[in-house]
């Protein structure tokens, strides 16, 4: 099957065009070169705001290492220094599970007391609230796992 590009007018083979899902005959209008071209084109003519973007991008990160740190006083009474000394001291891994996390690790602390009890991955930090930080229900839970309450 043959196709007329609708930007340069030359006929081509059908394999010399993207697929595209949304038009009639399953391709897009014009040719790959001439795709490349006009993708080119709006580069070149928006590079700028490239930039632009690429600039805040980078300030973001900063301004999010500044929040962090922001947070990690506000919340913790502690800097960016302490929280690495506890990272360290817990070899880089979180205190419950011992799994190293591909993210933050979460300050855990007592609710009541405000004392800093280690750093957590999101699942163990939620686990310990969903369980109110209470030894009792924890307790109770490792009972529940450790038996089975379905008849054989």
């Amino acid at each position: 099957m043959h196709i007329i590009c609708s930007h340069c007018k030359i006929e081509n083979s059908s394999q010399e065009f993207y697929k595209d899902n949304n038009s009639k005959n399953g391709l897009r209008s014009h040719c790959k070169p001439c795709h490349k071209d006009s993708v080119n084109r709006s580069q070149i003519k928006h590079r700028d705001r490239y930039i632009k973007n690429y600039q805040k991008s980078n300030e973001r990160h900063k301004v999010s290492g500044y929040t962090r740190e922001w947070s990690l006083k506000e919340k913790y009474n502690i800097s960016l220094e302490d929280y690495n000394i506890l990272l360290v001291n817990q070899n880089n891994v979180c205190a419950i599970c011992q799994k190293v996390s591909n993210k933050n690790l979460q300050v855990d602390h007592d609710h009541k007391t405000g004392e800093i009890r280690g750093l957590l991955c999101w699942t163990c930090n939620m686990a310990l609230g969903y369980l109110y930080d209470s030894t009792e229900n924890l307790n109770t839970a490792i009972q529940y796992l450790t038996k089975s309450l379905i008849p054989n």
